[in-house]
C-alpha cells in the first residue's frame, strides 16, 4: 500500500486462504480517501502478497511479491489510472524486500527467493533497474526501510541468524551502519514511518526472536533511539503506517 496524489493504494495481499477474496477479480486495486475504500476497475498487476510498493514522484512501483505460481519478479508502474507492466528485468524474484524512495529514485534491498536470504541493493529510475555495487547491509527479509532527512532508514529484519537490531542508511551512493548504544530489540516485520512535519522517526511492533507480535514503539531522533511508554496499539506485526 502507498500514497499517490491524496490517496491510498491497496493491491493484493493474504486473505481468507492463500490470497485476498478478490482474487479471481480482474481489478485488485482499491483506493482509499478520508476513510472510504473504492475499487478500480482496471486490469492490473497478477494477484499477490508480500511485495513490495513505494511512491515516486506522481507515480507508484510496485515490485515482485509471492503468486499464485510462487515467487514474483515483475515491476509495474501506477500512474492514477492505470497500471504497466514497466520492466521485464531486473532484480530476481522474491518477496519481503524493503523498498523505499528518495530524490526520485526506489531502492530496493534484500528480500527472500526460494528460502534464501538476498543482500543485494538495487534502484529503480522511474524505468531501468540496476544492480549497485555496493557494499551494505547483511542478507535479510523482512526489514523496515522509510526516507528520513534526505536518506534511507533500513531496521531489523529477518537474518541468517534470526531477527536483527542492526540499523543502516543509504545516502544515494552507499550503506553506512549506524552503530547506537540503545537500539530496539532485535525483530522482523515492524513498521517505521517518519512524523508527519518532523524529522524523527517511529518505529512500532513487529515480531520478537520467538515469533511473538510486539507492541513497543521507539523514536529515533537521527542520533539516538528512545522509547515511547504512553498508551499504544496491541502488538502486531506486518501492519500498515505511514504519515498524513
Amino acid at each position: 500500500m502507498g500514497p499517490i496524489g491524496g490517496n491510498l493504494i491497496l493491491l493484493g495481499g493474504n486473505g481468507d486462504g492463500f490470497l485476498s477474496p478478490d482474487a479471481q477479480d480482474p481489478s485488485n486495486t482499491w483506493t482509499g480517501t478520508g476513510g472510504a475504500w473504492s475499487q478500480v476497475m482496471v486490469e492490473g498487476p497478477p494477484q499477490r502478497s508480500l511485495a513490495v510498493m513505494a511512491p515516486l514522484g506522481e507515480s507508484l512501483v510496485l515490485f515482485g511479491g509471492w503468486g499464485a505460481f510462487g515467487y514474483l519478479a515483475d515491476t509495474w508502474t501506477w500512474d492514477g489510472a492505470a497500471w504497466t507492466r514497466a520492466s521485464t528485468t531486473g532484480p530476481v524474484s522474491r518477496q519481503n524486500a524493503a523498498m523505499a524512495a528518495e530524490d526520485g529514485k526506489a531502492i530496493l534491498f534484500g528480500g527472500d527467493h526460494e528460502g534464501v536470504l538476498l543482500g543485494d541493493t538495487w534502484r529503480w529510475d522511474g524505468t531501468t533497474w540496476t544492480l549497485l555495487a555496493v557494499v551494505g547491509p547483511p542478507a535479510r527479509a523482512e526489514a523496515s526501510m522509510t526516507p528520513i532527512d534526505g536518506k534511507l532508514v533500513l531496521f531489523g529484519g529477518a537474518g541468517v541468524g534470526g531477527p536483527r537490531s542492526d540499523m543502516w542508511t543509504w545516502n544515494g551512493n552507499s550503506w553506512s551502519q549506524v552503530m547506537v548504544k540503545t537500539p530496539p530489540a532485535r525483530r522482523l516485520a515492524s513498521m517505521a514511518t517518519v512524523q508527519a512535519a518532523t524529522t524523527t522517526l517511529v518505529l512500532f511492533g513487529g515480531e520478537d526472536i520467538t515469533g511473538k507480535p510486539l507492541g513497543d514503539t521507539w523514536i529515533w531522533d537521527g542520533s539516538s533511539w528512545s522509547e515511547y511508554t504512553g498508551p499504544a496499539p496491541g502488538p502486531r506485526s506486518a501492519a500498515a503506517m505511514s504519515p498524513l
